[in-house]
């Protein structure tokens, strides 16, 4: 499980996983118990079908505020970069080594949006992804540690900020 303490700790979390990573294919999940680990056969039955294949959540069971949320930034995410995905923050992707291998140099510009800026630096180098729906569940035990109400605002003003950052990091490279 990866810690999310301090501003940039998830995503820092995320990107030494990746970096270190030695294996043909790396698959990245959300331990949180939303989602049954047995839909990790779907992703690796369709392994060769993408270079990258990630998950949309199937009814999400969030708080409507979290859902809200979400369908606002993907408007705004699909402005920047014109990225087609039903559910680019989802932490459930897989990927194969020369993929991830080309995605790890770079400093994440968005602490609680991870997995937005790397779909869209996937889709930028002009991987495919496949997107695979994914049955979540409403969390058991704990509560988010990141997405609290009276957060949102300046969570999603710093993502805001860091999709601006990958946008023109992107034009530029």
């Amino acid at each position: 499980m990866i810690s999310k303490k301090g501003k940039q700790g998830y995503s820092k979390a995320v990107m030494s996983g990746i970096k270190t990573a030695k294996a043909d294919y790396l698959l990245i999940m959300d331990s949180d118990g939303q989602c049954d680990p047995k839909q990790i056969f779907k992703f690796w039955n369709a392994k060769l079908k993408a270079d990258l294949v990630v998950g949309f959540r199937i009814k999400r069971k969030d708080f409507l505020y979290r859902k809200f949320f979400s369908d606002f930034a993907r408007f705004v995410y699909y402005t920047f970069f014109k990225v087609r995905l039903k559910d680019p923050s989802f932490a459930f992707s897989l990927m194969r080594k020369d993929v991830y291998k080309s995605l790890r140099n770079f400093k994440p510009s968005m602490p609680e949006g991870f997995f937005w800026e790397l779909n869209a630096r996937a889709i930028y180098k002009g991987y495919k992804i496949l997107e695979i729906g994914i049955k979540h569940k409403k969390r058991k035990y704990g509560n988010t540690q990141i997405f609290h109400f009276w957060k949102l605002p300046s969570i999603a003003f710093i993502n805001f900020i860091g999709l601006l950052k990958v946008k023109f990091d992107l034009m530029l490279n």
